[in-house]
């Protein structure tokens, strides 16, 4: 499944270095992160996951910024109208 996460960053400084302090490490192959941005005022961030479980990459991420965003957890639906995603990621 899709899914996208808001993350409402708190703290800017923290968030930058659990980001950098993550991008070292392999996540878990039962996770694929798809794309990625950050809003340029730096106080919003998303990202487009595929994964088992929302609860599972909640536990994930919710540990790697913790102190640093709220985050908020939604799964896609992939044929609602206006939705869009990377063809490199859509089943054919």
């Amino acid at each position: 499944m899709f899914i996208q996460v808001i993350h409402n960053i708190t703290d800017t400084s923290l968030w930058s270095k659990r980001l950098a302090d993550f991008e070292k490490q392999e996540p878990s192959a039962d996770f694929t992160l798809h794309c990625s941005g950050t809003a340029a005022d730096h106080t919003k961030a998303f990202c487009l996951w595929e994964a088992q479980s929302v609860n599972a990459l909640q536990s994930m991420l919710d540990a790697a910024t913790d102190g640093a965003a709220q985050n908020i957890y939604y799964t896609l639906d992939e044929k609602a109208p206006a939705t869009r995603l990377p063809r490199s990621v859509v089943a054919t």
